[in-house]
């Protein structure tokens, strides 16, 4: 297989698991159930780019107010304010409020929000993305046909933007299989898909993550121990969690 460029994700564990990181300009889904560590993994990602090479990143978020995702950083060491290198390279944008009033309550405006993801993203013009959540996105929508379209028309405009992005989605504990999505929609138009688990087990949870799907390179085809430490997630590449 050619040499393929690779976006370092500077999680420890990570990029041995992914044979060198992300394949650059590829868009990859990080999906998990709550409590995974879905949001600590995509901001290592972005700080670690900004830290370490001085690419500018910026976080999307549909989910929670950006200035609770900076301030919950800072427990992992990151502060993304006032560190060299990062500050003013990462930025984090929220649309909280994209609603309009109709007669049966609000309704999200879905073309609204493409309009101003693609705006932000146009003027800053960012080596790495985070969008959290495209299953907030995605449950507007009654119609499957029309989920799908929307959902891959974000997809292919990251990849004419030339940046390496990651989809969060949330998937619901089903106590079986895991899901890779809820709507099974987001890991078809992907790049790649990271499996993040929060597995009970007889006395205890177990976190671990798995390479669901990578395109263009090899990768570790086993499900990995992870933990969520002071200085953020660290993920084993020579140990299986079961």
């Amino acid at each position: 297989m050619p040499e393929v460029p690779r976006c370092k994700t500077g999680v420890q564990g990570l990029d041995q698991i992914l044979n060198g990181g992300i394949p650059e300009e590829h868009t990859i889904v990080v999906s998990g159930t709550s409590g995974a560590g879905k949001t600590t993994l995509t901001t290592q990602f972005l700080y670690n780019g900004a830290k370490n090479h001085d690419d500018k990143g910026i976080y999307f978020t549909l989910e929670e107010p950006a200035r609770n995702i900076v301030e919950t950083s800072k427990n992992f060491d990151m502060d993304f304010e006032n560190d060299e290198g990062v500050a003013g390279n990462v930025k984090f944008h929220e649309e909280l409020n994209l609603m309009r009033e109709g007669s049966g309550g609000d309704v999200f405006e879905p073309d609204r929000f493409i309009d101003a993801f693609k705006r932000q993203i146009e003027q800053y013009e960012p080596d790495r993305v985070v969008l959290d959540s495209i299953t907030k996105f995605a449950m507007v929508f009654d119609s499957s046909p029309l989920r799908r379209e929307k959902v891959s028309e974000i997809a292919q405009f990251l990849r004419e933007q030339e940046c390496t992005a990651c989809l969060l989605a949330e998937i619901p504990y089903t106590g079986g299989e895991r899901q890779v999505s809820k709507y099974q929609i987001v890991e078809f138009v992907a790049d790649g898909v990271l499996l993040l688990g929060n597995e009970r087990t007889e006395s205890s949870r177990t976190r671990t993550l798995e390479v669901f799907k990578m395109r263009r390179t090899d990768h570790s085809s086993d499900i990995h121990p992870l933990k969520i430490t002071n200085n953020g997630i660290v993920t084993y590449p020579n140990q299986t969690a079961f």
